[in-house]
């Protein structure tokens, strides 16, 4: 599907799944294999209860919100997970910014880059350690 802005054209590819059966034989096994690491986690289960419960309407929907705490207590629990590295190629592919530019009244380019989550410090900080 291509999409136009004010200044360029941009090309978008979308994947949706909402087949109940198909949710629950394709996708809730992935993620229960492969654990999201951030309280994205929290999301997951929170989809995964609904979908079990067989809600047909939105009124009956529990209340949620996400509470943002870590379900690991230290960073070598996270660095030890063992699809850490993966996942983290996965999080730099949706979340990190490779840079080039050169700064005011410099000569030379600079090379950087940055990734950044909010309200997620210990996996910010497993990240930092794992470079």
């Amino acid at each position: 599907r291509k999409r136009q802005s004010a200044t360029k054209i941009v090309y978008l590819a979308r994947l949706k799944i909402s087949s109940k059966p198909q949710l629950i034989k394709i996708i809730l096994p992935i993620f229960e294999n492969y654990q999201m690491l951030t309280s994205k986690h929290e999301d997951f289960l929170n989809f995964k209860r609904c979908l079990n419960q067989n809600i047909i309407f939105y009124k009956d929907l529990p209340e949620y919100q996400r509470s943002f705490k870590s379900r690991f207590s230290t960073v070598e629990s996270l660095l030890e997970i063992d699809y850490f590295d993966p996942w983290l190629v996965g999080f730099i592919e949706a979340e990190g910014c490779f840079s080039n530019f050169q700064a005011t009244d410099e000569r030379n380019l600079t090379a950087s880059f940055s990734i950044s989550q909010p309200g997620e410090p210990l996996i910010m900080e497993a990240i930092r350690k794992r470079f």
